[in-house]
């Protein structure tokens, strides 16, 4: 399987246009195998809305999570991110 890029996921972005606001919640697992990781998906959706748009994604911690509910949790060992990596990547893409 071919792992997907900005432009294969913006083309995929139907419907969303110029200056939208957008808010995300997203599983990077259910996008699939993308090149660069979330800092690519990220900059798709900002390709999209442009600088006239903003993109929105929620975050939480892991100290809000039922614990004993450990199934919901991905531990970066199983190939899933701590809590706050999409929010890190979010900040390390938006323009200084």
């Amino acid at each position: 399987m071919k792992a997907c890029n900005t432009e294969s996921i913006r083309d995929n972005l139907v419907g969303l246009m110029k200056a939208m606001s957008l808010l995300v919640h997203s599983s990077l697992r259910a996008v699939g195998r993308v090149a660069g990781g979330p800092e690519t998906v990220i900059r798709a959706f900002e390709s999209v809305v442009g600088c006239e748009g903003t993109v929105v994604m929620p975050t939480m911690t892991l100290d809000l999570c039922d614990s004993s509910e450990e199934s919901n949790l991905h531990p970066p060992e199983d190939g899933g991110m701590r809590s706050g990596d999409r929010c890190r990547s979010l900040i390390r893409c938006s323009p200084r």
